[in-house]
């Protein structure tokens, strides 16, 4: 009886523990994940870029010198153009190199002038290449998967105080086609913002030591853009490449399995030599013939 009256006294000066204080709001990830809201929300994004390319890996002597530029006026889902500019080294031995997409309202398509072709890579911008090199444009207007896994806030540059930094670490996937198992390519990403959360600053690196800065002149988005500023359509005269999911049809495209078994026979084709003239491959039967396969990338 004495027992429990002295627990019945204690019982009020037994108080709960406090509970756990929330954890702070991170202001790297609360900016990044605005700027991803806005780009999100945008129907149409204008903006251009001024490039550098580095590499620490390759030492400074030895770097060829590159300037880049990039010029997108998008919008959704898939109206507008996007020129890449790059002139890799200077003066008379400056060799210059335009890679451009077009929308047309249908399809998304990479644009050869040189050869004249054009060849549908989607519906929408984020399924084409344009935005590979610019993870910071976010999953609705890039198709590169990233995880972002770590932020932290950098210092402002020294001509722009009032610019906000952030630096994203994280993971992307192997790229399609690697082998099983491959293992996860690591990315980083460092912003900085305009007072207005325009973004005006990044550098990129994924995998490897290669490194992108980009300076951005011009950032706007709007929700509801004109798309008769956007229009675009195929030049004249150009060829239009199969859409690589229409040939193949819904069935998945596998580069192994399209490729002729060990031991087969060669099919026949028609190649043109050095002298301008067409031969057969069959006319080469018998002989030995050196193949020697180039790409441009």
């Amino acid at each position: 009886m004495l027992q429990a009256l002295l627990l019945l006294l204690a019982a009020p000066c037994v108080q709960e523990p406090a509970a756990a204080a929330p954890p702070a709001p991170d202001p790297a990830r609360q900016a990044w994940e605005k700027l991803q809201q806005r780009l999100a929300a945008a129907q149409s994004l204008d903006l251009h870029a001024r490039m550098e390319l580095s590499d620490s890996a390759i030492p400074p002597e030895e770097m060829q010198e590159v300037k880049m530029e990039i010029q997108l006026q998008l919008a959704r889902p898939g109206h507008g153009k996007a020129v890449w500019t790059s002139v890799f080294g200077s003066g008379e031995d400056a060799e210059t190199i335009v890679i451009e997409w077009i929308g047309t309202g249908d399809k998304v398509y990479a644009v050869d002038h040189e050869e004249k072709w054009v060849m549908a890579e989607g519906a929408e911008w984020k399924d084409s290449e344009v935005g590979f090199f610019l993870p910071f444009l976010g999953p609705t207007w890039c198709s590169g998967g990233l995880e972002p896994r770590e932020f932290s806030v950098l210092p402002p540059p020294a001509e722009h105080p009032d610019w906000q930094g952030l630096k994203i670490t994280g993971a992307a996937p192997p790229e399609e086609g690697a082998e099983e198992g491959a293992a996860e390519e690591s990315f980083e990403m460092r912003l900085w913002l305009a007072p207005d959360g325009a973004l005006r600053r990044a550098a990129t690196s994924l995998g490897g030591t290669a490194e992108m800065l980009f300076e951005i002149d011009l950032m706007a988005l709007s929700d509801k853009p004109d798309l008769e500023k956007y229009r675009t359509v195929i030049p004249e005269g150009y060829a239009v490449l199969a859409d690589p999911e229409e040939e193949h049809g819904e069935e998945e495209f596998s580069l192994e399995g399209s490729l002729l078994p060990v031991g087969a026979q060669a099919p026949e084709a028609v190649l043109i030599g050095l002298d301008g003239a067409e031969f057969g491959l069959s006319s080469l039967k018998g002989k030995t013939v050196l193949l020697n396969f180039w790409f441009f990338h």
